[in-house]
């Protein structure tokens, strides 16, 4: 769901043709990983499995925490100083929604935001990524980061290929009545 949020024609690349991973990557997600397990420790709470299906899509996945009123994601890199990277959000609501839960909290090194979950919003994404995994070619989403992506070359030969209904999904998303919490600079 993160990478459908990045780019949804890098999520209609990955799935169709078969995902390039990186050792750049890899490496970020083992790191990833030891981030979880020293933060799990520190909170003395286990990640949660999740399944279910959500406006039709079936969801495996891991929370990272579950409180009473709350999933909380974990992130080992800094959120955008004005709310949380829209990929994150989904991942976190989309469990939330799954665990009966209402709220999302998204904790980054730079600190952490929380937002309520909109189901509406969750249901129309959805919509687009099953699309996609069906077979629907998205428009791209262009940014700095398609200079290094490893389908660069095959993405611009299709073009831009926007018909107008496929909604543009932004880079972050913003809390809406629901305050940010923590810090938004960086830590030194």
């Amino acid at each position: 769901m993160r990478t459908f949020a990045f780019c949804p024609r890098l999520y209609f690349f990955e799935r169709h043709l078969g995902k390039e991973t990186t050792l750049y990557q890899r490496i970020r997600m083992f790191l990833g990983r030891i981030w979880h397990a020293l933060l799990e420790a520190l909170e003395e709470e286990a990640e949660v499995e999740v399944r279910g299906e959500l406006a039709g899509t079936e969801v495996v996945g891991k929370a990272d925490v579950v409180k009473e009123d709350a999933v909380v994601e974990i992130k080992s890199g800094d959120g955008p100083s004005d709310g949380a990277w829209y990929g994150d959000y989904l991942q976190a609501s989309i469990y939330a929604a799954l665990l009966g839960r209402k709220k999302v909290i998204i904790k980054y090194r730079n600190g952490e935001r929380t937002f309520e979950v909109d189901l509406e919003e969750l249901e129309r994404v959805l919509e687009l990524f099953k699309l996609v995994a069906e077979g629907y070619l998205p428009p791209p989403k262009r940014s700095k980061w398609c200079s290094k992506c490893p389908y660069k070359d095959l993405c611009d030969a299709l073009g831009d290929g926007w018909d107008g209904w496929f909604p543009r999904l932004p880079y972050v998303k913003r809390a809406k009545g629901v305050p940010a919490r923590g810090s938004s600079r960086a830590r030194p």
